[in-house]
């Protein structure tokens, strides 16, 4: 029999915009040492910010609606009307991409 799940737990605003801070501070440190080594392109690392980014200035504008979890912890927020998102979201969590947890 398998443990129950702990409930999920809900963070302020300012909680989770401390939380993407932190994280595109971490995620920049270790893509830039991909570029010196040569295992990332710029233009990727770039890429993978801006996607950080981007969840930064939504969660500013408070258009975040649904968590969505994976067996790795939270995965990312699907903003409002969009329906494809956490189809998305939680392929790039399969395969290890934009994996986003604010603890």
């Amino acid at each position: 029999m398998s443990a129950p799940k702990p409930p999920l737990q809900t963070f302020s605003k300012s909680q989770l915009l401390r939380g993407v801070e932190r994280e595109i501070a971490m995620r920049g440190a270790v893509y830039a040492r991909r570029v010196a080594k040569g295992q990332m392109t710029e233009d990727a690392a770039e890429s993978e910010i801006e996607l950080m980014r981007t969840v930064r200035k939504a969660i500013e504008r408070s258009v975040l609606t649904d968590e969505i979890w994976s067996s790795e912890g939270l995965v990312g927020y699907a903003p409002k009307g969009a329906d494809e998102a956490p189809t998305k979201a939680k392929k790039n969590a399969q395969s290890g991409l934009s994996v986003f947890d604010p603890k």
